[in-house]
């Protein structure tokens, strides 16, 4: 049976989130009334949260200190805030939309519910679980709303099986709830994952955390400047 080389880490994968993401948010400051840049948003730029989506659940799986990930991720949501919304909404006191941060958060702490209730030997409650992440995600407006949540339960229920499998698995709820299909994307890079973090230091680390307002900060200076 063909198997696809693993040749990325997840450095490497961070780094094409990123780039997706990049690209996603300029064409959404610069070119909104585009409908090449629409075009390319839903299909490059919808490479990365499905990325994030499996990155976060494999470091769920793997980090040593839950509840330092989980306050980074808070952080991170706080600060960006104003700066998301100022950058793609005109307003830093937009609250019909909230950062993506805060979505791959409520993603983390239901991992965290649903671990505990399946090492209580409760799965039962899970789907009550899921679901109330799922409100709480439509109605407070976060990015992705439920379809990034479903992401994260189907990506905690596939986490022993092959990369590939997880990557059509994220990108493939996210496509058909969010009628993305580019989410599809995400399956390549992520099937050639080799299951290895790759050299980070821990500069790199929290680099990567504060791409995600430095990029917007930058896209609102360089729009309020032109």
């Amino acid at each position: 049976m063909f198997d696809t080389p693993k040749i990325l880490s997840s450095v490497h994968l961070k780094i094409i989130a990123s780039i997706s993401m990049l690209i996603d948010h300029i064409c959404a400051v610069f070119f909104s009334y585009s409908q090449t840049a629409v075009m390319i948003r839903l299909t490059v730029g919808r490479i990365a949260m499905p990325v994030y989506v499996f990155l976060l659940c494999e470091g769920f799986f793997y980090t040593h200190n839950r509840k330092k990930y989980g306050l980074s991720l808070f952080i991170t949501a706080l600060i960006s805030e104003p700066i998301y919304s100022a950058a793609l909404y005109g307003s830093p006191w937009e609250l019909s939309h909230q950062n993506v941060c805060f979505t791959l958060l409520a993603g983390f702490l239901m991992l965290c519910a649903m671990n505990e209730l399946a090492l209580k030997n409760r799965q039962i409650f899970h789907l009550p679980v899921i679901a109330l992440f799922c409100l709480a995600a439509y109605f407070l407006h976060f990015s992705y709303d439920y379809s990034a949540i479903l992401a994260f339960a189907a990506l905690y229920y596939l986490h022993w099986h092959k990369n590939c499998i997880k990557g059509l698995s994220s990108g493939a709820v996210i496509a058909v709830f969010e009628n993305t299909p580019g989410a599809f994307l995400a399956a390549v890079p992520l099937s050639l994952y080799s299951d290895k973090r790759g050299r980070i230091t821990t500069a790199v680390k929290y680099l990567f955390y504060a791409f995600y307002p430095a990029h917007l900060l930058a896209l609102y200076v360089i729009k309020t400047l032109i």
